[in-house]
């Protein structure tokens, strides 16, 4: 038997250099981008779970996702994860996430180009839906096994009825 193992090019996260130019009032401010790393990519998807709302209309075995709430948080949510600024600390060079607070405060087309950026080169956006499909099928699965031992219950009227899988 043979053992062959995982090799990977690099665990170096993707980075651009962002640049807001100054004006009159504000100087000039550089930020780095990075890649989703996997603490921001579960953060992201945790939001977006938490946003969707799931409809299992009927007798419950149809479950599927019909809607979000709170859902453009997850945009700058996720720029807040993977967007950081230099700086010094007692001579030594140091990097910061920028706070959630600040992005907000940034035109939405910013915020979006820098979203867009961080999806394209992070692979997560089919993996969160993906996610989501996966939970809602063991959902469903969930849903028919308790519907059968309630049939069951129902059936032996002095069954006792144990819904814990």
């Amino acid at each position: 038997m043979s053992l062959q193992g995982l090799v990977f090019d690099s665990i170096a996260l993707k980075e651009i250099l962002v640049t807001f130019k100054g004006d009159d009032k504000t100087p000039e401010k550089k930020y780095i981008l990075s890649e989703a790393n996997e603490e921001a990519v579960v953060k992201y998807k945790d939001a977006r779970m938490a946003a969707a709302k799931i409809d299992a209309s009927g007798d419950g075995t149809d479950i599927r996702v019909v809607g979000f709430n709170a859902f453009n948080d997850i945009e700058p949510l996720l720029v807040s994860l993977c967007l950081y600024e230099d700086y010094e600390y007692k001579g030594e060079s140091r990097r910061k996430l920028v706070p959630l607070a600040t992005i907000l405060k940034w035109k939405p087309k910013i915020v979006r180009s820098l979203y867009d950026w961080i999806i394209e080169n992070s692979d997560i956006e089919e993996e969160a839906t993906a996610t989501l499909e996966k939970q809602a099928e063991m959902i469903q699965e969930k849903i028919k096994k308790a519907k059968a031992i309630e049939e069951s219950a129902k059936k032996e009227p002095n069954a006792t009825l144990d819904t814990s899988t």
